[in-house]
């Protein structure tokens, strides 16, 4: 009978793993502000704006990825948590 609480803890521990990563698969890095005072040192243009540009692309490239990486361990999580229930039902 004890292996019956074993899987239930599975269950619980499982169900709150994957209710994790799907509230990390909502978050996102906010993106670098495009507000620059100074382009120009001594005539010499800075390219900060073009920096900006490609670092944003980067954080838009990264926030894509880690929601996608979330979103599916969360349902591995979610998956690992119906079958220790299924096994819970079968001990």
């Amino acid at each position: 009978m004890m292996i019956r609480y074993i899987w239930i803890i599975f269950v619980v521990i499982f169900f709150l793993f994957s209710l994790y990563h799907f509230y990390r698969a909502t978050k996102s890095i906010s993106r670098a502000s495009n507000v620059s005072a100074v382009k120009t040192i001594n005539g010499l243009p800075l390219g900060i704006h073009e920096f900006i540009e490609s670092f944003n692309s980067y954080i838009d490239i990264l926030n894509k990825e880690n929601r996608t990486i979330n979103i599916v361990t969360g349902l591995a999580y979610l998956s690992a948590s119906a079958t220790a229930l299924i096994s819970y039902f079968l001990s």
